[in-house]
């Protein structure tokens, strides 16, 4: 997402912005380092849910999320999309999740890192059906998308956008109250 942004500000701003991906820890380094640096009027963060979550997952941050920045807005929100193998035999969400409650240990559920996006809503699915999967933490989207590809992994939760990006797996349902145009098919 900072990238898009980044050129667009420069467009705008006819300067270059310059986009560094600073990832660690669910984010928290690159974090830090923003909180320990001067205040100049150049330097943003874009971060997600994991720096609202970071405070409680890390109690030991030297910086504090409440008070070490100062919100500009809201630039991308949307749904998670549970995805599943496709050879996981599962006419809709419900007949996914209901076997899921008797084989939850053989459920094996792939995230991006502790604090992740794909963690909370994972976490959120299990204490929804009121089971425990076999969680499987990756240092990232994309060796956890590797081994969902590869069919190591049986289920992953993934931001809307991202889920339609490759066709070897099967989409169920989403967090979302109203049906999405994209989402038409499901």
């Amino acid at each position: 997402m900072a990238r898009p942004v980044g050129q667009s500000l420069s467009e705008a701003s006819g300067q270059q912005v310059v986009v560094e991906n600073v990832g660690g820890a669910g984010g928290t380094l690159g974090v830090a380092r923003l909180a320990r640096s001067e205040p100049d009027g150049y330097t943003i963060l874009i971060n997600h849910v994991a720096l609202a979550a970071g405070a409680s997952l890390y109690p030991q941050l030297d910086y504090d999320t409440k008070t070490a920045f100062a919100p500009l807005g809201l630039i991308n929100s949307g749904p998670m999309v549970l995805l599943s193998r496709k050879d996981l035999e599962a006419a809709d969400a419900t007949g996914l999740l209901a076997p899921m409650r008797e084989a939850c240990p053989d459920i094996a559920v792939g995230y991006a890192g502790v604090g992740s996006n794909s963690h909370l809503c994972t976490l959120l699915l299990q204490n929804a059906l009121e089971t425990e999967f076999t969680l499987a933490a990756y240092k990232g989207t994309g060796p956890a998308m590797n081994d969902f590809m590869g069919g190591t992994i049986d289920l992953r939760t993934k931001r809307c956008r991202a889920a339609f990006t490759r066709s070897a797996r099967r989409r169920f349902s989403w967090s979302k109250e109203r049906r999405m145009p994209i989402l038409l098919d499901f």
